[in-house]
Formats: C-alpha cells, structure tokens, sequence
C-alpha cells in the first residue's frame, strides 16, 4: 500500500502532472462543495462530467441530487444522503480500479484524509466509503492513499485486523 503526506488539498502547485486527485462527486456533475469544488476550481474538474477521467481528477459518483436522474445506465430513485448503496459506490470504485490498472502506470490516484468522527456529503462516514476501497479487492498499485488511513493497515499493507473484525 502507499500514502502520501500534506494537510490540505488545494492547487496542485509543485506536484508532478501524473497525479489524479480522486473527488466524490454527484450524478450529475455540479461539483460545488467540498472537494469536489476544490477539483472543478484547481484541478480542472469539468462542471456537467459526474464519472472518470476529468482533468487532473477523477471523478467518482458517490451521491444522487435529483430523485429518478438516469447516469450511466442506472436510474437512481433516491436523492440526497445516502441516495447511492454502498454497493453502488463499490461498484463505481471497481469502475475506477479497473481505470487506473489501464493508464500508465506512473498515474497515481490520490484519495483524501480520513476526518475523524465526520459524516461525508453523500451521508457515509469516510470509513464506510473507505472500506469500499480496500476490503476484497485487489487494490492497485498507483491507488495512494492518504498518511491519515495508515492506522487502518500493517506494515505488509494488509488490512489492521483490530479496525475490520
């Protein structure tokens, strides 16, 4: 597993041009809080594009807005919290593995801190949506994870049991 170190997400400046910052977005690509906005304002997040690759992020739907909206072959009914199962964010997460095992492999993917005790846009708590990433599936190799998830992992990078039992 690897990590990488900073304390705020902002613009890219001094970083090489290969990583992607991974940003939770909605069905239908209004990318205005959080760090979906910080992607759509520093990183070239297209306003309008809810999945995949978009400038220098990569876009993954983890929330609905509006109720009955169809993206990507799925109608969503619900809208707001919790509006995607987390079997739909799994299988949007695989959608992303399956894209970063098929870039150049010197393209990183960077997922954000873990806060403590915080409750995500999409109505999860990041370790929900963190155990979507990492527990049963094969996580590749230039999917870097934030210093704040380590505690979660030995040293081998297999999963803490102490967090997962």
């Amino acid at each position: 597993m690897r990590f990488w170190s900073g304390d705020s997400i902002g613009k890219p400046k001094g970083l090489h041009s290969n990583i992607r910052l991974v940003v939770s977005t909605n069905t239908e690509g209004r990318h205005g809080f959080g760090v979906a906005k910080i992607g759509r304002d520093f990183w070239g997040a297209k306003y309008g594009q809810s999945r995949g690759i978009s400038g220098r992020c990569y876009l993954l739907v983890t929330k609905n807005l509006t109720s009955g909206v169809t993206e990507n072959g799925m109608t969503y009914p619900k809208s707001g919290y919790k509006s995607l199962t987390l079997s739909q964010i799994r299988a949007n997460i695989e959608e992303m593995y399956v894209t970063a095992k098929s870039v150049n492999h010197q393209s990183e993917f960077w997922i954000v801190p873990y806060i403590e005790n915080s409750r995500l846009l999409n109505g999860y708590t990041p370790f929900e949506i963190f155990s979507q990433f990492v527990v049963d599936i094969e996580v590749p190799k230039n999917i870097v994870f934030h210093n704040s998830w380590k505690k979660y992992f030995q040293r081998d990078g297999s999963l803490n049991k102490k967090f997962w039992d």
